[in-house]
């Protein structure tokens, strides 16, 4: 539309005014505030009007809000406008008289799309307030345990730390909640609360003082963290809420240099390299009398945990493996699971106990650093008079076998009572990871046998330069001399036992063909009496 205006000096003037469209967009058309990005968004529901299509490129967007009235009307320009493909519009409201009046509480709005020569008014059915979204600010917590403080940290995301410190947070109260496998243990900061808050970086700590605070952590398996914080920002609250499993030790130096992991359905066993720390922990333990440190393992998926307590007591001596076997049937449920998705574990790790007296001095946090299966499922321990070898059970679903075909290893038979190892013997051997049979000739005397048959376990090491980087528990002990003296006894048997069948079966035959040549010397002498007659 063309308006002609005539001026007092006779001329004119064409002033191109607007076209308007309308029924571009649906009233299900909403505008949402969002209060933390300071934006007022369009989501635009498109009636698929073609002759809205003719709105370019470069448009205007301007919103009026209730709360804003005249006073203020946010504006926008966009270069990139689409009809057919452009859902959503969001525009700044970061002038002062839009937080001095309230704008994130309006309640109606309206909308208009404008550009050179055309223009379409939008009815807007719905007006959302948008609050601030803390959903995910917490990208990592965890429990931290000291000698005489525990602490819940919360560490917070870059784009919600900017949040929270532009917008003046405030933190109300917080509740951190440590769940164990028998009981639960809350802790709340806030009004009257002994837990004190703090700010390092961009985490929120929580600390308890608690002097027996390695006692709480040591008694009963730590299962999760929950954590609800409320923060208020401008004029909302909002609640944040994170859970984790992860637990950090600020106790001792790691005593291992690395740690090794073999799964067995009903066993774990677990050895390591010591570290000089390692060392110098084993010396004090002899010195100062330290009980034997307590071991948990920790084997982490990517939605559960589990726990299992060591039956051994651990120590740093090289070679030294350390067992973690169950006796209920959930803990067994839990291995045997462990067994199957090993393939899924997300990482794994120990917690050290070292005590005196009952009482516990340190706590060492420790990664796992290698988990496998093994090569081999077990073995037979054979030998006679002269010699002895072994017959190997592979492990075929393995696929974490470490040993190198062709490759020289140490092979060291120890047998273990009361978490102590004794060496039998040790050889080289080349061996190959498919190989069933080790036929290496050594001596078995009967000493050597006899703590053997006594003993917990039977292993045979298989070392690299002194490194275990497999072992295989024997299965059974074979004594080939008794077994070839009753091997013997049971062929004679067997053959006096088929030489009775056979006897039993032929009984009738040979009592009939007796018969029968009985009968024929009758016969004869029948025959013969009558050719007598005959001749006379």
């Amino acid at each position: 539309m063309i308006l002609i205006i005539l001026t007092n000096q006779g001329s004119t003037v064409q002033i191109r005014r607007p076209r308007s469209v309308s029924d571009c967009y649906s009233e299900l058309t909403t505008v949402v505030l969002k209060e933390g990005q300071k934006q007022v968004c369009v989501r635009l529901i498109s009636n698929n009007n073609s002759n809205c299509s003719l709105l370019p490129n470069g448009i205007n967007v301007s919103v009026k809000l209730d709360k804003l009235g005249t006073l203020f009307t946010p504006k926008g320009y966009f270069n990139d406008f689409n009809y057919s493909t452009t859902k959503e519009l969001c525009i700044s409201c970061t002038d002062p008289l839009c937080a001095a009046n309230n704008y994130q509480q309006s309640t109606s709005a309206s909308v208009t799309i404008s550009s050179y020569g055309i223009r379409a008014n939008i009815s807007v059915g719905v007006v959302i307030r948008e609050q601030l979204n803390l959903v995910n600010c917490v990208q990592k917590s965890y429990v931290k345990v000291f000698k005489t403080k525990v602490q819940s940290v919360a560490e917070i995301s870059d784009y919600c730390w900017q949040l929270l410190t532009t917008n003046s947070y405030v933190l109300l109260n917080s509740t951190t909640s440590a769940q164990f496998q028998d009981k639960f243990q809350e802790f709340t900061y806030g009004a009257g609360s002994p837990m004190t808050f703090d700010v390092v970086g961009q985490s929120f700590i929580f600390s308890l003082a608690n002097p027996l605070s390695y006692e709480i952590f040591d008694q009963s398996n730590f299962v999760k963290l929950s954590m609800k914080m409320f923060i208020r920002l401008s004029n909302t609250v909002n609640v944040v809420t994170c859970n984790s499993s992860e637990m950090q030790i600020d106790g001792l130096p790691p005593g291992f240099a690395s740690l090794r992991l073999r799964l067995n359905p009903d066993n774990f066993q677990l050895s390591g390299i010591p570290s000089p720390v390692g060392i110098i922990y084993s010396q004090q333990a002899a010195l100062q009398h330290f009980d034997a440190f307590h071991t948990k393992l920790k084997i982490e998926y990517a939605n559960k945990a589990f726990f299992f307590d060591s039956t051994d007591k651990i120590t740093y001596e090289p070679g030294q493996t350390q067992l973690f076997t169950c006796t209920t049937t959930t803990c067994k449920s839990d291995m045997k699971y462990v067994f199957d998705n090993a393939n899924s574990i997300v990482s794994s790790s120990i917690l050290i106990s070292i005590k005196s007296a009952s009482v516990i001095l340190y706590m060492v946090a420790e990664t796992v650093s290698n988990i496998y299966e093994g090569c081999y499922q077990g073995f037979h321990l054979n030998y006679n008079t002269h010699f002895t070898w072994f017959d190997l059970i592979i492990n075929s679903q393995t696929q974490t076998c470490g040993v190198i075909d062709q490759t020289n290893y140490i092979l060291s038979l120890n047998c273990k009572n009361s978490s102590v190892f004794t060496q039998i013997q040790q050889f080289n051997y080349f061996l190959n990871k498919n190989q069933d049979l080790i036929n290496q000739s050594f001596f078995l005397t009967l000493e050597m046998r006899d703590m053997i048959r006594k003993s917990q376990t039977t292993t045979l090491f298989i070392k690299s330069d002194s490194v275990v980087i497999d072992y295989v528990n024997m299965i059974k002990l074979v004594d080939y001399d008794t077994t070839g003296f009753i091997n013997q006894q049971l062929i004679i048997l067997g053959v006096c036992m088929i030489a009775a069948i056979i006897t039993a079966l032929l009984a009738p035959l040979i009592e009939y063909l007796n018969e029968r040549r009985i009968q024929r010397k009758k016969n004869k002498l029948v025959l013969k009496r009558f050719n007598e007659q005959e001749l006379e």
